[in-house]
């Protein structure tokens, strides 16, 4: 691990490294990011991916350095992917048999044939919590007790992944609802799952019931069961706190975390690729692959792919990321880490002066430096007052052209 906490692109702090603080966790030797955007960011309201925004994604993903993707079974979305022939690998996420008719693992199995097929690993979905199991018990217009639904499912997992392995297959499993399962029945389904030759392990939390303290719990007591099998974490974000219960997962020993590009999904969507990727990096010391200086570039990317606006205040990529509005925040050039703890460079975003109702002279000063005019304090000064009102009768800000025009007749008057 490389524990940097200044440098010429960031200035974290020391206490993140403290052996007191490194002691109360299991981190892995090291981690894998896996990226979803190509399965669960399509399922954003209004988006529709064709198959070539599929071809488009996937290489960029690959070319900015993200080390694996996964993709849903749908077929043609599958080949489309295959046919680029990737040097990073992809793993297709199957439903439970329990939950997609004809609720056979007959049918599971074709689906696992033509994953491979494809020459793509495989992530094997089942559910552990009883809520879930009785839920697609309804479903399936069925009546039988808990603990039959339970042995169910467990051996429909068990069969899968001696399948998988028997074809040459790469064989993980995602664990659905694992924070409200039975514990005792999560922990022998892993157990068994090992004893049948499971290549990996995802928990997924389904709908984020917990602090990232219970995630790092569950993590270190299966790591404790399962020291040699990698362990990954699938979260949502629905209480905001999609990253930090990742990183809770990661403090409990998991290797392989799953992101997506600006967290796009379902609902309130899942952990962001970019602020994974950061913190994994700056904060805990382990490399991860991706080429951090083009994460904007990334996100930006998708965003225009997925016809969706990126929003300004997103962290670390967005437009207003590293957008200064006070006076305050330029008091102090000479040491650029007071108000930031990594540079816009870093991320291949960039610092920028923005205008608000509370700006002052100075950052109407630096504006106007980036508009390619220079005006003096007491210019700013004068001119002030309009672009306040200006803002107040838009609401919305003023366009850069806008202001270059007030600044321009601004400075034409100042030196007459």
């Amino acid at each position: 691990m490389a524990f940097v906490t200044k440098s010429n692109d960031r200035y974290v702090s020391e206490h993140n490294f403290d052996p007191e603080v490194r002691n109360q966790m299991s981190l892995p030797a090291s981690v894998v990011l896996n990226d979803l955007t190509l399965r669960e960011g399509r399922q954003m309201e209004g988006v529709y991916l064709d198959l070539k925004d599929f071809q488009r994604i996937a290489r960029k993903l690959e070319e900015v350095g993200v080390p694996m993707i996964q993709l849903h079974h749908t077929p043609d979305q599958v080949r489309a992917v295959a046919e680029l022939k990737l040097k990073i690998p992809a793993e297709v996420l199957t439903s439970s048999p329990t939950q997609t008719p004809p609720f056979t693992v007959e049918a599971q199995k074709k689906r696992i044939d033509f994953v491979l097929s494809q020459g793509f690993e495989l992530d094997l979905c089942f559910g552990t919590s009883d809520h879930l199991l009785l839920a697609r018990q309804a479903r399936r217009g069925e009546h039988e007790a808990i603990e039959s639904l339970r042995e169910r499912e467990l051996a429909a997992a068990l069969e899968c992944v001696r399948y998988t392995k028997s074809q040459g297959g790469m064989a993980g499993t995602n664990l659905q609802d694992f924070l409200r399962a039975d514990f005792e029945f999560l922990r022998r389904f892993c157990r068994e799952l090992v004893n049948a030759g499971v290549d990996r392990i995802t928990f997924d939390d389904f709908a984020a019931p917990a602090i990232p303290a219970a995630y790092k719990h569950v993590f270190r007591r299966i790591k404790q069961d399962l020291p040699n099998v990698p362990l990954g974490i699938h979260v949502t974000n629905d209480f905001g706190l999609g990253t930090a219960v990742v990183l809770g997962a990661l403090e409990g020993g998991a290797e392989i975390l799953d992101v997506g590009v600006n967290g796009y999904g379902e609902r309130g969507g899942h952990a962001v690729l970019a602020e994974v990727a950061v913190a994994v990096t700056l904060f805990y010391g382990l490399e991860t692959g991706i080429q951090l200086n083009r994460l904007t570039e990334l996100s930006q990317f998708v965003a225009t792919v997925f016809g969706l606006a990126l929003p300004p205040t997103k962290a670390l990529v967005g437009n207003n990321a590293f957008a200064d509005v006070t006076d305050v925040h330029y008091y102090y050039e000479g040491y650029p880490w007071v108000y930031r703890a990594v540079a816009a460079e870093a991320l291949g975003n960039r610092r920028r002066a923005a205008l608000a109702g509370v700006s002052g002279p100075v950052v109407l000063q630096m504006k106007a430096r980036e508009l390619g005019i220079e005006l003096s304090l007491r210019q700013c000064e004068d001119l002030l007052p309009g672009v306040q009102s200006v803002l107040a009768q838009r609401k919305g800000g003023v366009t850069d052209r806008e202001l270059r025009h007030m600044l321009a007749e601004q400075n034409k008057g100042g030196n007459s």
